[in-house]
């Protein structure tokens, strides 16, 4: 294995595991720790990579594997990390909003709004739509990331574009900045009604 084609992946693969595990565990202080032990176990098997093409998938299944050992480790309780990202989401649909944020999600700076509600998503939505939208990875990359067929990700993939649609709708004010890119802010709540027989 060449040094340079694992320092090339490090300098390539990085900031992108860094941002995925922070989207699976909402701790970036841990994420970064958990980069480094995944690019050590990427060290150990660069040998064993021979498709250039599935590079992509098989270093963010390594990142996955790292997040669900050091939750076992540090909880104790076997497959519990495993089991929310893998539990199907049979939540209602939500109706569109009309924003078209799939496309927007890899142009936009994440900005604290769009943070929020991604993490309200659940983990195997949250997880699905990061890869599609944010990493850009195909239907069968993320699947085989996620150990799910390919109807699981098409069915993860619109329901986490839904919900984050409706969310954002509620919660944040869209507006297109000057480079056209969709940008959002938070709402501001409205008053709660007041109670009965209090003054309006």
């Amino acid at each position: 294995m060449d040094t340079g084609d694992f320092d090339a992946i490090v300098r390539d693969y990085r900031d992108r595991v860094v941002r995925y595990l922070t989207s699976m565990l909402d701790d970036a202080a841990l994420a970064h720790d958990l980069a480094q032990e995944t690019f050590i176990r990427v060290h150990k098997s660069m040998d064993g990579l021979r498709d250039a093409e599935a590079r992509a998938s098989w270093i963010f299944r390594i990142a996955r594997n790292v997040a669900i050992d050091h939750q076992r480790s540090r909880t104790g309780r076997q497959g519990s990390l495993t089991a929310s990202l893998d539990e199907p989401d049979c939540g209602n649909e939500l109706i569109d909003a009309g924003v078209s944020v799939e496309n927007k999600l890899d142009e936009a700076e994440m900005t604290a709004c769009m943070h929020s509600t991604i993490r309200q998503l659940s983990a195997p939505l949250r997880e699905c739509l990061i890869l599609r939208d944010l990493e850009g990875l195909g239907e069968q990359a993320v699947a085989d990331i996620q150990d799910c067929s390919l109807a699981a990700v098409k069915v993860r993939t619109h329901r986490a574009r839904q919900q984050l649609r409706a969310k954002l709708h509620v919660q944040c004010g869209f507006y297109q900045d000057e480079r056209g890119v969709l940008r959002c802010e938070p709402v501001e709540p409205t008053n709660a009604k007041p109670k009965k027989g209090m003054p309006s």
